[in-house]
């Protein structure tokens, strides 16, 4: 297995937070993360076909950091060479992403993390850290979807990411009955799609098996209802633009007697009447490299060409990993051939 280490070369600021007093602090800037190259099928290397999908490489990611692990949520810089993976104890890790000559992600460079600030500029902690999505709405706004207190909040990170670690959110429109909803199961995917639409995807359906609630924002910030169709035992845990009016989704499966499992779906959502049926592009179960996958980020234009992402949460726990794994989709090579 190949390891490169890599550390973030940007300057530290200030702690936020207090020893002793209010959360825990967080030393912000750059830290040390070790990458391991994994293979799609461990008993299989060379194996690649996944579905509709192509494996491009991926990543066991280790770092001795606090709050580093944890990701739910991840994004692609517009120049599409590097990441920002959200942590659900309130925290953002930045990196450069590493290809090889043959378009494999193989690493990763200049990593740095950086808290999540609350109103009041202090760093989000106890009910409020629970950060789950993460959407980019242009402009270097970035919408970032919370559990346990429900909430949206909407950070000006800047084009360049500049404000990381700095910027203080506000209040994004909320659907109806958030108050009703259980701690740990809320808006787990957020995303804006090719028309300007903020959607928040519920994580559970009422009744397993029955659809997942989605929620389509207008541009005045109303909530519109939708659903997608449900599948047993799996959770909606990400979403992000594919296409003119299409989504991608990426909903995740685990029983202790089964283990992790996780499908990703493509979504017509030019039209909201009845439930999304969804088509499944791939599903990862055992013996490939699985584990629970929570976000998912399409990159159209990376500098090796269309990538998707998934990025999985390890719940700070060493019997997970924190994987990141890419691919490149038939779909996109079809039509490149066409052109």
């Amino acid at each position: 297995m190949q390891r490169v280490l890599c550390s973030g070369v940007g300057a530290l600021v200030a702690l936020w937070g207090m020893a002793g007093c209010g959360p825990k602090a967080l030393e912000p800037g750059a830290i040390d993360v070790t990458t391991e190259v994994i293979a799609l099928n461990p008993e299989a290397p060379d194996a690649r076909a996944l579905g509709e999908l192509t494996y491009r490489g991926g990543l066991e990611l280790f770092s001795t950091a606090p709050d580093f692990g944890g990701f739910s949520a991840l994004e692609i810089h517009d120049d599409g060479d590097r990441i920002l993976m959200l942590s659900d104890r309130g925290a953002l890790v930045s990196a450069d992403l590493v290809f090889d000559e043959g378009g494999d992600l193989i690493g990763l460079q200049n990593a740095e993390i950086y808290p999540l600030l609350n109103r009041e500029g202090v760093r989000v902690h106890g009910r409020e850290a629970d950060s789950e999505g993460l959407a980019h709405l242009g402009d270097g706004d970035y919408a970032i979807s919370f559990e346990r207190d429900h909430r949206i909040w909407v950070y000006h990170f800047g084009t360049d990411w500049e404000f990381l670690g700095t910027a203080l959110p506000e209040p994004f429109a909320l659907p109806p009955g958030t108050e009703l909803w259980p701690d740990n199961a809320g808006m787990e995917a957020l995303t804006l799609d090719s028309q300007g639409h903020v959607w928040a995807g519920v994580q559970d359906p009422l009744v397993d098996g029955q659809p997942f609630t989605l929620w389509q924002f207008d541009e005045g910030g109303d909530p519109v209802a939708g659903a997608l169709m449900g599948q047993p035992g799996f959770a909606l845990t990400g979403l992000t633009p594919y296409g003119e009016g299409e989504l991608l989704a990426l909903t995740r499966y685990w029983s202790r007697s089964v283990g992790n499992r996780a499908r990703i779906l493509h979504l017509d959502t030019r039209h909201l009447s009845g439930a999304l049926a969804g088509d499944v592009l791939a599903e990862l179960a055992p013996p490939l490299s699985v584990d629970n996958y929570e976000g998912i980020a399409y990159a159209p234009s990376t500098s090796v060409g269309a990538r998707l992402f998934l990025v999985s949460d390890n719940n700070f726990s060493d019997d997970q990993r924190a994987l990141l794994i890419s691919f490149s989709l038939n779909a996109d090579a079809r039509e490149d051939d066409a052109d």
